[in-house]
């Protein structure tokens, strides 16, 4: 490219239907160019060898009921030939997964289209400082020095005209901009041609809101009866009617109000010593300055009680959201356990939030679970949820078992899953109430402060995350 016609070129909508083009236009003619303009540069990559492919969005969950269907999961995209629409006869195209890298067919309307933008990596941003708001401002300053200066005068020493506001482009950008211009046939004004991509500030006069990073919690739950008094918990707990007496003093001394006694055996509560744990865990975490926005856990009464202590020792008010996609890996225990409903654990105290929608529902954990199944169920979920929050930010808690501080952070730091001899490894001695945590990664050093270190940091799915290590509790 010659050096004088090296520019910018700006697309203010891209892969947009056409019959929004005139809409589109008369929303460019009402920008303001005098407004200052906020600029990020951003640095994407793609795979060229989809270019020409179709990208579909994943909007509803599909599990293959064939050996040639696709598993579709929300929050993924499917690549696909244009062609399909044409050869398809009944609606089912064609398709390459973008997450696990598959291909099969699926069906069509569990997708919608989507800009390919949607899978492009991101791999660095910079803001720019905001030189034409500076410039402006510095001739305002002129301007009411003049002001100043010619009010001090005698009315036959006034100027008549004031100067002008200018804000004016470098030099090589003027001398160029015609001979760019000209190349590619554009005749209009260029003033009025480049007052497009100026971005209105309705807030000029306000600073900017920087929202704070996301940051993701992680514990296991705490001590439990079955575990600390084995299976002979349940038998010497309850008697032959269903009543319930505590065996030991480190046993709850009431429990909480269920359709049936007998589901205890499968989900059982906290210890008292495990109440104190999550409860102290709670408190050093408010010792640190944490403090949760949104909280998640697992529906397991283990994980509800603990999630309950943790906000009791952080103050906090936030009310849990039960998310089964957080249960621990399938092959632990089958069947699933009878979980008590969000209706139920709100009847009993617990401040659940009874009208959220859960990403999973038990019914849909498949018995057969494998641990990359696991660890793609989990990976989904957390995904999911900082794209949900993406927008205000903020540090999220979930409250899950062993197996969670991995499986929901590690694929969100570019590893791959564990095979289930290594998840085995990794989880076995994993304390109660053990905690880590992933902080989105703002490209700025020492972004994580008041005694929180780094130990370890990789890019994500066009975002950045970076583990770090909690105060010593």
């Amino acid at each position: 490219m010659k050096p004088q016609l090296k520019q910018l070129h700006m697309t203010l909508a891209f892969q947009y239907a056409a019959e929004k083009h005139d809409a589109l236009m008369r929303m460019a003619e009402k920008i303001d160019p005098q407004c200052s303009a906020h600029w990020e540069i951003q640095v994407f990559s793609r795979d060229a060898a989809v270019k020409s492919a179709e990208v579909r969005r994943v909007l509803k969950n599909y599990k293959p009921q064939q050996a040639d269907e696709l598993e579709l999961q929300t929050e993924d995209f499917v690549f696909m030939e244009p062609e399909e629409h044409k050869t398809s006869p009944d609606g089912w195209f064609k398709g390459t997964s973008w997450r696990s890298g598959l291909s099969a067919f699926f069906p069509g309307n569990f997708t919608s289209q989507c800009a390919q933008m949607e899978v492009w990596t991101l791999h660095r941003y910079v803001t720019l400082p905001n030189f034409v708001s500076a410039q402006k401002e510095d001739t305002l300053k002129r301007q009411n020095g003049w002001k100043k200066a010619q009010a001090s005068l005698p009315p036959e020493q006034m100027e008549v005209d004031a100067p002008e506001l200018v804000v004016s482009l470098p030099e090589k950008a003027q001398s160029s901009s015609g001979e760019y211009d000209n190349v590619w046939g554009i005749s209009e004004d260029v003033s009025r041609l480049y007052a497009k991509v100026n971005k209105p500030d309705t807030k000029s006069s306000a600073p900017e809101v920087q929202r704070p990073p996301r940051k993701l919690l992680i514990s296991r739950h705490g001590e439990r009866c079955d575990f600390a008094f084995y299976k002979t918990w349940f038998d010497k707990s309850f008697d032959e009617e269903g009543r319930y007496s505590r065996m030991n003093l480190n046993c709850p001394k009431f429990l909480v109000s269920r359709s049936s006694y007998k589901d205890f055996s499968k989900d059982a509560p906290l210890t008292l010593i495990g109440r104190q744990q999550a409860r102290i865990t709670g408190e050093a975490l408010l010792d640190a300055g944490q403090y949760v926005t949104s909280v998640y856990c697992s529906p397991s009464l283990r994980c509800v009680e603990t999630a309950t202590e943790i906000l009791k020792g952080m103050r906090s008010p936030c009310r849990l959201r039960v998310e089964p996609c957080l249960y621990e890996w399938a092959g632990w225990c089958k069947p699933i356990p009878q979980f008590m409903s969000p209706m139920e654990l709100e009847a009993n105290g617990f401040p659940v939030d009874s009208q959220y929608t859960p990403y999973l529902t038990p019914a849909e954990i498949s018995l057969s679970e494998s641990v990359a199944d696991y660890y793609s169920r989990s990976y989904s979920f957390t995904r999911t949820i900082m794209q949900k929050h993406r927008a205000e930010g903020g540090t999220f808690l979930f409250v899950g078992h062993s197996g969670s501080l991995d499986a929901c952070t590690r694929q969100m730091l570019g590893h791959q899953p564990r095979d289930p001899g290594g998840f085995r490894d990794c989880i076995r001695g994993c304390p109660y109430c053990a905690l880590c945590c992933m902080e989105e990664d703002s490209g700025i050093a020492g972004a994580v402060g008041g005694g929180w270190r780094t130990a370890e940091r990789s890019p994500s799915d066009g975002d950045r995350w970076r583990l770090v290590e909690p105060p010593v509790l």
